[in-house]
């Protein structure tokens, strides 16, 4: 006859892998659904986001507006985007793009969010924007695991498509099923 196994004092230590495991699988199946919405039938697509330029004088095709790398219309997107921005995804952001190339964004996320990585994440950022799309990289932030875990879950690079942008809205397709709406804060 075999002996009984010895019975841990600890069984939420010991099962702590498998809680974190099934925590990031909940909070992911959460995002996913969340950020399904009926306006992501309407969008038209990345091609179509440059349409409303006058044609060069160098493209064959007046139809739609060919835009080289450092364009007037991007450096004029950039000039309109630098700013300090806010939105509601998943709890606060803060984002203050400055004329340097350099960002800071303050996320305070809700809920699971806030539980798993921290109430409040700050993110170093480069942020450039090339034909259009906005691309953000983290360089790093505080606190510095946190920012590291979310950079390993999630990628340390986003390049969203600039779909509005005027004097009081970012609004950005960050994929196909998600799309960032910013508010320029006030000075």
């Amino acid at each position: 006859m075999s002996k009984p196994l010895k019975e841990s004092k600890r069984p939420v230590q010991r099962h702590f892998g498998v809680i974190i495991c099934l925590s990031l699988a909940i909070f992911w199946a959460w995002t996913s659904y969340v950020d399904h919405h009926p306006a992501v039938a309407e969008k038209r697509p990345a091609v179509l986001a440059v349409q409303s330029l006058p044609p060069r004088s160098d493209n064959p095709s007046p139809e739609i507006a060919v835009v080289a790398a450092g364009d007037d219309r991007d450096e004029e997107l950039r000039q309109k985007a630098i700013g300090t921005w806010e939105d509601d995804y998943h709890g606060k952001r803060t984002m203050d793009l400055r004329a340097d190339g350099t960002a800071t964004m303050i996320v305070e996320p809700e809920g699971l969010g806030a539980a798993l990585f921290a109430k409040k994440l700050t993110f170093d950022i480069q942020w450039k924007i090339e034909q259009g799309v906005m691309i953000l990289k983290t360089l790093g932030g505080t606190p510095a695991k946190k920012i590291a875990l979310v950079s390993k879950i999630y990628g340390d690079q986003a390049e969203e498509i600039i779909i509005e942008l005027t004097d009081d809205r970012l609004l950005v397709e960050h994929d196909e099923s998600t799309d960032f709406d910013w508010r320029r804060v006030s000075d």
